[in-house]
């Protein structure tokens, strides 16, 4: 999850670092996706040595195209050539932060003074955080050494460690895991106890569940 939400993040910026490798070379979308997750690996993780990310990226160029050895080549071609020691760092900033021109010209263009903080904070992991169910706890009793109040949302701790999923607060049903940004939606639906409310994108349905607790509801259909 983490290789896959990594690539996904740093795109623009793990396309750049791989373009001086990849001139004159025609690749498949599916090779390109297996370098940026190679050295997505080999330049943020550190769990995995180079040589086990080559090997591996070599092993699932060769399963995705059997008939052929020259993808399998390509890809340990680029891999054993790439110095991640000695980056093309961009000059643009979008290239950097890794975000689209448009976007970035609308942010910068809308927060000025702000926008690079506002950047900064894309490259930084976010917090375990979790929603409490004021129908069984209040968040105050919950509040320890381990977990304290989120400043984003008034229904959101924060867990500074461990899997909250096993935690005897989630086991127990004191508390949902969601992000905080996600914590505030419900909140600005602004549901009232008379509506009737059909969430038709509900997966696993943190946001449905957080409805039926502001209009009380025991239960979710």
């Amino acid at each position: 999850t983490q290789i896959v939400y990594g690539v996904i993040k740093n795109k623009l910026l793990l396309d750049h670092y791989l373009k001086p490798y990849l001139q004159g070379k025609v690749l498949k979308d599916w090779m390109r996706h297996l370098l940026e997750m190679s050295i997505y690996q080999i330049i943020f993780l550190d769990r995995v040595p180079k040589y086990a990310i080559l090997n591996d990226a070599v092993e699932i160029a060769n399963k995705v195209d059997r008939n052929t050895i020259n993808s399998s080549k390509l890809i340990n071609a680029v891999l054993r050539n790439f110095d991640e020691t000695n980056l093309n760092e961009p000059i643009k900033e979008e290239t950097k932060y890794s975000i689209d021109a448009w976007l970035f010209k609308q942010l910068k263009g809308q927060y000025k003074s702000e926008y690079k903080e506002i950047l900064d904070s894309f490259e930084r992991d976010p917090k375990s955080s979790a929603r409490v169910n004021p129908l069984k706890i209040q968040r105050s009793k919950l509040i320890n050494e381990q977990i304290s109040e989120s400043t984003v949302t008034n229904t959101g701790v924060i867990f500074e460690s461990g899997n909250i999923s096993h935690t005897g607060a989630y086991i127990r049903g004191f508390v949902t895991i969601q992000d905080e940004a996600s914590q505030l939606v419900a909140r600005a639906l602004n549901p009232k106890k008379t509506d009737l409310v059909l969430d038709v994108c509900a997966a696993p349905g943190g946001k449905t569940t957080h409805i039926a607790e502001i209009i009380d509801r025991k239960s979710v259909v």
